[in-house]
Order: C-alpha cells, then structure tokens, then sequence
C-alpha cells in the first residue's frame, strides 16, 4: 500500500484549481472597461471638485470669480488629479478595490485626500495664486465625497451575490 488510489473527485478538484489560476491570470493581463470607467470617473470627480468649491467661494466673494483664478485652477487641477489617481494606485484603491467599500478604504481615501490637498495647496501658491483656505477645505471634501461616492454608485450598481442572499 505504498502508492494509494488517488480518487477521480480529487482529480477534478485539482484540475478545477489549476483552471481557476489561468483564468485569474489571463484576467490580470486583461484591461477591463470597469476600471477605465471608474478611473475616468474619479479624475472628472476631483477636477469638478476643485471647480464647484470655486464656484461655491465666488458666490460668496465675486472677486474669485475673475478669470485669473478659473485660469489657474483649470490649468493646475488636471496635473493635480492625475497625481491623486497615481496615490490611490499606490495606497491600492485601483484597479479592482473600487467594487469593496468599507471603513478600510474609507480611510485610506481618507488619507489620500488630505496629503494631496496639502499638496495643491502647496501647487497653486508656488504659482503665485491666493485663495482662502476655505476653498481648499472645501474642495478636499467635494474631493472625498465624489470620489467615495464613485466606490459607493458602482457598489450599489453591481451588488455581490453574497448580499443577494443574505438570510432573512
């Protein structure tokens, strides 16, 4: 009895596991239209962002409103996003943690508002423009809740079977 039987179950259990690894890896090599979309979608969220808290600041004082300031931001803000969508590449919320939502991903959003906020602060001063603070505060959260809400729409959008049955 040195050599066993292996069972025909097991061997299909193999095969299937071997299966599942070539298809994770032809996934991997494959560019999904999921992620462009929501990258896309989170690149228009944080220049619109940036835009709004203009717009919402130049209510308030109708000096911002001049075309200076919209110049400067719609030059810089397009810069400034692809650097926010290369920090959420690096903090690991690309290419396919859009579709988990939780606090952990919250956070880590979290966090990468807040240091490139600093660093568009930082951005548009070095180019000689002064804005209140306010309108970068502002912005870092339109910033946030557009790009927490692209996670949360497509999330609701495309629910998980696990939650497709859920017990009552």
């Amino acid at each position: 009895m040195s050599k066993e039987k292996v069972s025909e179950a097991e061997v299909k259990d193999v095969n299937d596991v071997a299966e599942g690894t070539e298809a994770t890896e032809k996934k991997k090599g494959k560019i999904d239209i999921k992620n462009i979309l929501v990258l896309f979608l989170d690149y228009c969220a944080i220049i619109l962002a940036y835009l709004l808290s203009l717009m919402f600041l130049s209510e308030v004082d109708f000096y911002l409103a001049s075309l200076t300031y919209l110049s400067s931001v719609v030059t810089i803000t397009p810069f400034y996003a692809l650097g926010v969508i290369v920090l959420l590449f690096i903090v690991g919320l690309y290419p396919d943690h859009y579709s988990r939502v939780g606090v952990r991903e919250a956070r880590r959003l979290l966090f990468v508002t807040a240091f490139s906020t600093v660093v568009y602060f930082f951005m548009v001063e070095k180019m000689g423009e002064h804005f209140p603070s306010i309108f970068y505060v502002l912005g870092g959260l339109i910033q946030f809740m557009f790009t927490l809400g692209t996670r949360f729409f497509y999330r609701l959008t495309h629910p998980d079977k696990d939650f497709d049955t859920l017990p009552e």
